[in-house]
């Protein structure tokens, strides 16, 4: 079992090569590390902490709340489909953060920045080479556009957080940071930057010796905001927002708002919010008649999970971001102030999406949430 350490470490090196890229690359290196994993944690090097318990219990009475409103709901053979999908969270965490506590390794902040380089380059390439009628083609590498622009948006808030560390100023992170940053910006991506936005204030609002970095910060992102007006983006500039034009989401929030209001207690169940979306407004919101989403996770789980499915949610997530907050509490690491900015940044992505119900996004936040929390304090 002495070998064991080195195995797994390669695991999570690999892992971080592929999450910019593939889920099923993902779950397929998860699959191989779960074996080793329990092997460590019955006869071999891996630490298991009381700590942990927390989170695995607010994730597995997540999973079964949404069992329980797929049950209850109004098709609850396509919900059991939607809400099995809770479990890879659960099978996320059970892997990673045992695997993260067998050694200290040096190579995976390597393994990530060259996938997301990478990544970006990619996403930079299609904008610069590809068009939609007048307009630039978003950034999208092998995903969605906004997923592609919120993997983008934390890789780089992980970047400013080792340029913000007083040992880590290194030529190669200027070159890392600008690539990211083009990535987002071309991804044209708007949830994605308010996320960073936030996520980097909340890293320097916890560290005192930080808060020099937040005028730097708020002028690049004013110049980044310049350039996402001028660029010809087909209307999805932060402008663009106050035209009518534009407040689609207000009506996707107001049907998810209905079905709420008919099904309070245990929603329509998971995965019928496009089902019932039809019923619930009459008409097309940018020439589609049918939306898969509320574009707001707290209230597309309202829809679907109710009351029930809603205070689950917010039992996971302030979990997540309680163990994030009190870790970077307590450290200057840049890997812990990464998980903590993570965590706000995507809280801030769900207002107009449903990333924690993506499970390569989930994965990724996950992989920092858990590098962070299984290393030795």
């Amino acid at each position: 079992m002495r070998r064991l350490p080195d195995a797994i470490e390669a695991g999570l090196l690999a892992l971080a090569l592929v999450l910019p890229f593939s889920l099923g690359a993902t779950n397929i290196i998860l699959g191989v590390l779960s074996p080793l994993a329990l092997a460590g944690l019955v006869v071999g090097p891996l630490k298991w902490r009381r700590s942990w318990n927390l989170i695995f219990i607010s994730i597995v009475v997540y999973a079964c709340v949404g069992f329980a409103t797929a049950a209850l709901g109004t098709d609850p053979g396509r919900s059991y489909h939607d809400a099995i999908k809770d479990w890879h969270k659960l099978w996320v965490i059970v892997v990673l953060l045992p695997s993260f506590s067998a050694k200290r390794e040096t190579r995976v902040p390597w393994a990530l920045a060259i996938a997301f380089s990478a990544a970006a380059i990619v996403g930079i390439w299609q904008s610069a080479t590809e068009r939609v009628g007048w307009m630039w083609m978003r950034a999208h590498g092998w995903f969605h556009p906004v997923t592609y622009g919120e993997m983008m948006a934390l890789a780089l808030l992980g970047g400013l957080c080792l340029l913000a560390h007083k040992e880590a100023r290194r030529p190669w992170l200027a070159f890392y940071l600008a690539l990211c940053g083009a990535a987002l910006i071309l991804s044209q991506t708007r949830g994605a930057a308010l996320g960073l936005a936030a996520g980097f204030a909340a890293v320097c609002w916890l560290k005192e010796r930080l808060r020099r970095w937040m005028v730097p910060g708020a002028g690049a992102l004013a110049v980044a905001a310049l350039v996402w007006e001028v660029m010809p983006n087909g209307g999805r500039s932060f402008s663009a927002l106050l035209h009518a034009s534009q407040q689609g989401r207000f009506q996707m929030w107001g049907a998810a708002w209905r079905m709420f209001r008919d099904r309070p207690w245990t929603g329509v169940g998971p995965g019928n919010y496009n089902e019932l979306f039809p019923n619930y407004f009459h008409g097309a919101i940018e020439k589609q008649a049918v939306w898969g989403s509320a574009h707001n996770l707290f209230l597309h789980q309202l829809a679907e999970r109710g009351l029930l499915g809603a205070a689950a949610l917010v039992f996971v997530l302030g979990v997540l971001t309680l163990g994030a907050w009190r870790r970077a509490q307590k450290s200057s690491d840049a890997r812990d102030l990464w998980a903590w900015g993570a965590m706000i940044a995507f809280l801030f992505m769900n207002i107009t999406e449903v990333a924690f119900q993506n499970e390569l996004m989930t994965t990724l936040l996950l992989f920092i949430w858990c590098w962070s929390q299984g290393r030795p304090a």
